[in-house]
């Protein structure tokens, strides 16, 4: 059987290449891996490779651990999920001196990696818990295969977490509406508006996934499109959406486009928001409006004129009713409707 001792060239071929063996039904296999044509790029990712099947103790280097557990992260998470868990990492690896040992890792590693990287004087309370996060999760998922005894980076303190957007009140979603001019724009805010949807899953929304002729008709994702991945996510379409999507239908990609015809990003999302909340305030509106403020305003005014919990919730996407009354919560910002519930709660008494 050979055994590979670093990348190597083939006669008469520029690329460079792997010997790789397996075993496959009790027998050992070895195949030729081409790892491209550039040698240092070949010789990189030869030591990927390498760090992946090592056996994690507390011997090991810290990047072998992260290598595991981004390799698992790109087979089994979303893509978005798999980047955000990389650039953590990636800058907790790089913070660290050259072939740290897991054994050597203490809390005061990620608190000190934490400060240097993301100092709460320039970033966001939420950006720094979450980067403090996915460090520590690369650890506890060693622990959860066995691969660890304990992590040594839990009970750290972080940031608290924070509700990242607020919701419009009735009324301030037509304001909003007559500031948006651009039709692309326009369709996009209003399809979010009035589905409660995530703004990723409108914009992955393709031909392949309407079913107009259903009564009542509806959009349905794949559970690979859907965040969590577990489940398909189905959305009953009302009449303004309804109207966009016979509109906008195309046989080829996401039917949500900009005015450059390219389907929206989280980047052209985000600017074209911006612009939007600039527009605002320059004529003294004082909304925050986002993306998500909309995906929080449909269930604060589902929540307002008396749905059900767990109808909302499954119309949202979400597990159960918690993440409703909990992160989506703003009814402190109705003040007619809790007026409303106190006068119910005082009904008949006396003074």
């Amino acid at each position: 059987m050979r055994q590979s001792k670093g990348p190597h060239q083939k006669k008469g071929r520029s690329g460079w290449y792997l010997w790789e063996s397996e075993v496959v039904n009790g027998r050992v296999k070895t195949r030729e891996v081409p790892l491209g044509k550039d040698r240092a790029e070949a010789w990189a990712e030869w030591h990927r490779r390498a760090l992946k099947k090592l056996e994690i103790s507390g011997n090991t280097r810290v990047e072998a651990l992260i290598a595991q557990f981004l390799a698992y992260c790109q087979d089994h998470l979303a893509r978005d999920t798999y980047y955000r868990y990389s650039v953590a990492l990636r800058s907790f690896q790089d913070w660290l001196e050259p072939g740290t040992l897991i054994r050597d890792i203490r809390r005061s590693h990620l608190i000190g990696w934490a400060d240097t990287r993301y100092p709460l004087h320039r970033y966001a309370n939420d950006t720094r818990r979450g980067m403090m996060i996915a460090v520590q999760r690369a650890f506890s998922w060693a622990v959860e295969r066995d691969l660890l005894t304990y992590s040594p980076l839990t009970k750290v303190k972080k940031p608290p977490a924070v509700s990242r957007n607020t919701c419009l009140l009735p009324g301030q979603w037509n304001l909003v509406l007559q500031e948006i001019t651009q039709p692309e724009f326009r369709d996009f805010m209003v399809a979010l508006r009035f589905t409660g949807c995530r703004p990723q899953e409108v914009r992955r929304i393709e031909a392949r996934h309407l079913f107009l002729d259903h009564d009542p008709p509806f959009w349905t994702l794949e559970p690979e499109l859907v965040k969590g991945g577990r489940e398909a996510r189905v959305t009953p379409l009302v009449a303004p959406v309804l109207e966009i999507v016979q509109r906008l239908n195309r046989p080829d990609g996401p039917i949500f486009r900009t005015k450059r015809g390219t389907p929206w990003s989280r980047a052209s999302l985000h600017s074209a928001c911006y612009r939007l909340q600039k527009k605002l305030q320059d004529k003294g509106i004082n909304i925050r409006v986002t993306a998500y403020t909309l995906r929080h305003t449909f269930r604060n005014h589902a929540a307002v004129h008396g749905a059900e919990d767990a109808a909302v919730a499954t119309i949202m996407g979400h597990k159960g009713t918690q993440m409703g009354k909990t992160a989506y919560n703003h009814l402190a910002l109705y003040k007619e409707h809790l007026m409303q519930v106190m006068q119910q709660a005082t009904a008949g008494e006396t003074y």
